[in-house]
């Protein structure tokens, strides 16, 4: 594959000094646990001000905070990234494959009275033995299964060539159970368990024509070609995924980790999107009424840049890089969370209102359906700030929003999973 180079050497050197650097010293009421998905942070139960900030601007809506409680959670370290987000489409494209264009299916399933017949029965498939996708794609496993061609193109079309994957069919099923729909019908007697499974079908390939169609006549061809699909940015953030498919990825994080708990004693897990709240408090990382992550000044001493955004007109570069730096770049806030300023905006799982402190009620906020004053539907809040961004939007109190059907190179997002109620108030 082409090399082709993000950074200037000007840049690269001035990020290299700053690499190393965090915020303040740890909060004292910062409590170690150990979380039982590698690579989350555990972030104790507390109080904030949600969307507080040392220098508001006048007629923000940012500047008008709400002081909240948040119960104890775990959140991943880093934005998800393309390796991560990778093995999720790797797992569909597998599972559509053996499902659907495999006529040896012993090789890959489980022994089992029940008959594969759909995308939505996996559970048969011994993921053990597909593995890598070794087995499953070696020349010996396509000349046995001459179907799994059909997979592929056969000639151009668009940006793909013979022998690409069609990407189309990589679409994703799933169904969860929506409590509190549940709970508003509670007394219908015509309503049954199914009327409360909410489900969708959604195709887990990011859309890589977005830095082209994000930005007009932009020369960006080879970040089409290689962003997601070169190895070289394996660590960096996963972009070009809508809320749906980031919302789908969730959904089939938390089987494949509850599969690999089966016959333990580990309790069954449940990964999501951040609320709003959780993802501003675990910006903030204890740091009260501050402005970044990492206090209230902009750069850090000797004018170090601290984040991956765009610190003037035109200028992409003064931070070390012209599009998304890795998933762990610069320092880490207090609790160990890497660039929760900066590098890729972050979907989270509230639905956009236009005053979300007029909306939000203060305990574990959570805003997830368009039955209030101000909300919008298909809206959903982004938080963060991304290397596109001038500082404004970087500031932990800072909120925009997009249609959750949208994909943009600019958004990416990271997982959280509720901590256990002993957690949650144990001091």
């Amino acid at each position: 594959m082409k090399k082709h180079v993000i950074y200037l050497a000007l840049a690269t050197v001035l990020f290299s000094s700053c690499a190393s650097m965090v915020g303040v010293n740890p909060s004292q009421n910062y409590r170690s646990v150990t979380p039982p998905v590698p690579g989350q942070v555990f972030i104790p139960a507390g109080t904030f001000d949600l969307g507080a900030g040392e220098d508001p601007v006048v007629f923000d809506q940012f500047s008008q905070n709400r002081k909240v409680s948040v119960a104890s959670f775990f959140i991943d370290a880093n934005e998800v990234t393309n390796n991560e987000y990778r093995e999720f489409v790797n797992w569909v494209r597998d599972s559509i494959a053996i499902t659907n264009f495999v006529s040896n299916k012993d090789q890959f399933l489980v022994k089992s009275k029940s008959k594969v017949s759909s995308t939505n029965d996996l559970k048969s498939i011994d993921w053990k033995l597909v593995t890598t996708g070794k087995l499953l794609w070696s020349k010996s496993s396509r000349k046995k299964n001459p179907k799994l061609d059909e997979m592929f193109f056969k000639q151009d079309h668009l940006f793909n060539k013979k022998g690409d994957l069609d990407t189309r069919i990589l679409n994703f099923s799933y169904g969860v159970f929506d409590y509190n729909e549940a709970y508003k019908n509670r007394d219908n007697l015509a309503k049954t368990r199914e009327d409360f499974i909410v489900r969708d079908t959604i195709n887990v390939y990011p859309d890589t024509t977005v830095w082209i169609k994000d930005f007009e006549n932009l020369g960006n061809d080879l970040m089409v070609k290689d962003y997601f699909s070169n190895p070289k940015f394996g660590n960096y953030p996963v972009v070009g995924v809508s809320w749906k498919q980031a919302k789908a990825y969730t959904i089939w994080k938390t089987e494949k980790i509850n599969r690999e708990y089966k016959g333990t004693k580990r309790k069954p897990i449940e990964i999501r999107l951040p609320t709003e709240a959780e993802w501003e408090y675990a910006a903030r990382g204890g740091l009260e009424g501050k402005n970044y992550p990492w206090g209230n000044e902009l750069h850090g001493p000797k004018d170090c840049v601290m984040a991956n955004y765009k610190l003037a007109p035109g200028n992409y570069v003064a931070d070390g890089g012209l599009f998304t730096k890795p998933s762990k770049s610069y320092g880490a806030n207090n609790y160990g969370l890497y660039n929760m300023a900066g590098n890729v905006a972050e979907w989270t799982e509230n639905v956009y209102s236009s005053s979300p402190q007029a909306t939000a009620i203060d305990l574990n906020p959570r805003i997830v359906s368009a039955n209030g004053s101000g909300l919008q539907a298909s809206k959903r809040v982004v938080k963060g700030g991304s290397w596109r961004d001038a500082s404004y939007f970087i500031r932990n109190a800072s909120r925009t929003f997009e249609d959750e059907n949208v994909a943009r190179s600019y958004i990416g997002f990271r997982t959280v999973m509720s901590a256990s109620l002993e957690q949650s108030i144990k001091k």
